[in-house]
């Protein structure tokens, strides 16, 4: 008597999906609406920063001397972040729930996504380390806030890096290439 893991019935969810790609799915779904209700938030504080700002009164001007010139412009250009933020949102929850159906373009939709998402760790990374190890850069010497919040962002983005590199080898694996393959044929598209 073989193991389920053998036999391929080990995992399987609602219409034959696999438990993998079940909990992929919706992580991905998930994930979408976070970063929405996220990039929400974040308009609603780059509103009111506005708003205080044409009263005259700069929440943030305090702050802004002990960035980075990347945080900088971040800090002015809020509202352009969290309209990128909600779009991506959105086309994560959306990959997240054509994975769920099992659609054809789903995984190489998710792949695409891990990729720019794995270069783009790659490059905030680097950031991190490069304004961190600058010499004689034009800001206040690190407090050990400023170096925790930097161990952070590495930490965070070699995380996200592994994700996205486990995410991408999942999605080529036979196994799931054969899964969306026969939705293909089944389905048409």
């Amino acid at each position: 008597m073989g193991s389920p893991e053998r036999e391929g019935t080990a995992l399987q969810g609602p219409q034959g999906r696999p438990g993998p790609v079940g909990v992929t799915g919706w992580l991905c779904a998930i994930l979408g609406v976070v970063m929405i209700l996220s990039a929400a938030v974040l308009a609603l504080g780059a509103f009111a920063r506005r708003a205080l700002e044409e009263q005259g009164i700069d929440p943030l001007a305090s702050m802004e001397g002990t960035l980075d010139p990347l945080s900088r412009m971040v800090l002015r250009n809020l509202e352009a972040l969290s309209a990128i933020q909600f779009l991506l949102g959105a086309v994560t929850l959306v990959i997240g729930i054509g994975f769920l159906r099992l659609r054809p373009w789903a995984r190489w939709a998710l792949e695409i996504f891990a990729w720019v998402t794995l270069a783009a760790s790659l490059a905030s990374g680097a950031w991190v380390i490069l304004v961190w190890l600058r010499p004689g850069g034009s800001g206040p010497a690190p407090s050990p806030g400023g170096v925790a919040t930097t161990v952070a962002g590495i930490v965070l983005a070699l995380a996200q890096c592994i994700v996205c590199a486990l995410i991408i080898r999942y999605l080529r694996t036979e196994e799931i290439r054969r899964l969306f393959l026969r939705r293909i044929g089944a389905s048409g598209l």
